[in-house]
C-alpha cells in the first residue's frame, strides 16, 4: 500500500514522499522531482522505514540521568557527533539494542559506553518512555529516567564522555535544566518523547521538595 509521508526530498526538499513496501524494505519516491530511493533489509544495522531508516533493526534504548538540587530539576543531555545520524542535535544517551538484550540492558551498556562519573543503578529507574515510529514500521525507542545522586559537596555530578571506541559517538555532555531543555535543538525523536519525560522528571522534583 502506498502512503505519503512527512520527510522532505533530499534532492528538491518537497515536504512528502510516496512511500511502497517493496522485498525486504520500503520504496520512497519524491511526487515534485522524480528523487526515489529503496532502503532494504540488507544492510541489518538499520531497521527500514518509509520515513527513513533507523539505527538498529532491534529497537533501540538509552537513559535519561536526572537529578533535583534546590528543588530544580537537571537532566543530562548529550550532544550527537556530526558522525551519526541526526548530528549536533541534543538528546539522551543511548543506542541500538543488541540481539538477545532487553531495553534497560542496552540503556545500561549504552550509558557505560558513552558517559563517565555516573552510577547507573536501577533503583534510580523513575520511569520510562517508549516512543514508536510515527511511520507504523514497527521500530521503538524506550528512554528510561534514572535519578542520581548529587556528588558530595550537594553539586551536580561531574561527568565526561567515556574514553573508549565509542567517544566518537557524543561531542560533550551537559547538565541542562529541565525548563530550560526545550530550547536546545533536540533529536526529532527526543524533542517528540520530551513532554512526556519532562512531566514525569517534574513531578519526582516536586515530590523531592516536600
Amino acid at each position: 500500500m502506498t502512503r505519503h509521508v512527512s520527510s522532505p526530498c533530499p534532492s528538491c526538499g518537497h515536504r512528502w514522499l510516496r512511500a511502497s513496501p517493496v522485498p525486504g524494505g520500503y520504496a520512497r519516491k519524491c511526487p515534485s522531482c522524480g528523487w526515489s530511493q529503496v532502503s532494504r533489509r540488507e544492510d541489518e544495522r538499520f531497521h527500514p522505514c518509509p520515513a527513513g531508516r533507523h539505527w538498529g533493526p532491534r529497537g533501540a534504548a538509552g537513559i535519561l540521568p536526572f537529578t533535583v538540587r534546590h528543588g530544580r530539576a537537571w537532566v543530562l543531555l548529550s550532544r550527537r557527533s556530526p558522525h551519526v545520524q541526526h548530528g549536533g542535535t541534543w538528546s539522551c544517551s543511548g543506542g541500538a539494542a543488541d540481539e538477545g538484550e532487553t531495553p534497560w540492558q542496552a540503556a545500561v551498556r549504552e550509558a557505560s559506553e558513552e558517559i563517565s562519573g555516573i552510577d547507573v543503578n536501577p533503583a534510580g529507574i523513575a520511569g520510562q518512555h517508549v516512543w514508536t515510529c510515527p511511520a507504523q514500521c514497527g521500530w521503538s525507542y524506550t528512554t528510561f529516567l534514572v535519578a542520581v545522586p548529587l556528588c558530595a559537596a550537594g553539586g551536580l555530578p561531574r561527568v565526561r564522555v567515556a574514553a573508549g571506541a565509542h567517544a566518537w559517538e557524543t561531542d560533550e555532555l551537559a547538565w541542562v535544566l529541565a525548563s530550560r531543555v526545550h530550547v536546545r535543538d533536540l533529536h526529532p525523536a527526543f524533542a517528540s518523547a520530551w513532554p512526556a519525560l519532562r512531566e514525569r522528571i517534574e513531578a519526582v522534583a516536586r515530590l523531592s521538595a516536600r
